[in-house]
């Protein structure tokens, strides 16, 4: 508390308007996709490199697959596959906000 109102005091003697953040939307998009991304790398990517190794998810790609991603997650379950690989609440989180960030720009 007191590092804060020093700081206010520095502020107020130098005449400086403490800076607002402002918010990016497209900054926010950005680390909602690498989040998403980083989720079908290491969780879904590792199958389908071996078993499957056309529908590779790549930074590119994985915009143009969002729909096939939510029903294969989301609606019918069957994905992940297997018993080792799970997705944790927050990966499901990662990947839902991202499908739901593609709905949008469409």
């Amino acid at each position: 508390m007191r590092y804060y109102i020093l700081s206010l005091f520095v502020l107020s003697v130098l005449d400086i308007e403490p800076k607002a953040y402002e918010y990016n939307p497209v900054d926010q998009e950005t680390i909602q996709k690498e989040k998403a991304f980083k989720v079908l790398q290491t969780k879904c990517n590792v199958c389908h490199a071996i078993k499957k190794r056309v529908d590779i998810f790549t930074f590119e790609n994985m915009d143009s697959l969002a729909y096939d991603i939510n029903k294969q997650v989301f609606i019918k379950k069957k994905m992940p596959k297997g018993k080792k690989i799970k997705l944790t609440t927050s990966e499901k989180n990662d990947l839902s906000l991202w499908i739901e960030q593609t709905k949008n720009k469409a």
